[in-house]
């Protein structure tokens, strides 16, 4: 079983006062994954605040949840000292360079009934394996941008 998830209070993100106080005061966040469980639109929605203060606000808030340095154009060409995931598929692993970057931020797009959501559930599963299986021995924080959202009981 992984151990249980950090939650980080939204007001240690670093943010302006008037942004903060929407956030805590006015749409009632308390956590910063609160806050990336939201689109930017849905943020925009529930906040007021403008396309590009939400947009503010996100990063700050993935900035906080996965500070790590971000991979320039060159690391991700050369690719070999990067950690890597794998996502169980021998051909789609060959064709990410050995998997997904770790850590990192991977956005799955495409048309409907391609196999997006079953490549996500997959690596949520794999992502939870014992390194000497191919995994992390951690887990997943899934997020969802369309409007009808999977929940988990």
């Amino acid at each position: 079983m992984a151990p249980p998830r950090r939650l980080t209070p939204v007001t240690r993100l670093p943010l302006p006062p008037r942004i903060l106080d929407v956030l805590v005061r006015r749409a009632r966040f308390e956590t910063v994954q609160e806050v990336l469980e939201l689109s930017a639109q849905e943020l925009q929605t529930r906040t007021g605040f403008s396309a590009a203060d939400a947009g503010t606000v996100i990063a700050a808030a993935s900035h906080e949840v996965a500070p790590g340095p971000a991979a320039t154009a060159l690391d991700l060409q050369s690719g070999s000292h990067l950690e890597r995931l794998g996502v169980g598929d021998f051909v789609l692993d060959s064709f990410l360079r050995g998997g997904l970057l770790v850590p990192g931020l991977t956005e799955v797009a495409g048309e409907s009934a391609t196999g997006k959501t079953q490549l996500c559930l997959q690596l949520c599963l794999a992502v939870q394996l014992p390194p000497e299986y191919g995994g992390l021995g951690s887990g997943a924080w899934p997020r969802y941008a369309g409007a009808a959202k999977p929940t988990v009981d």
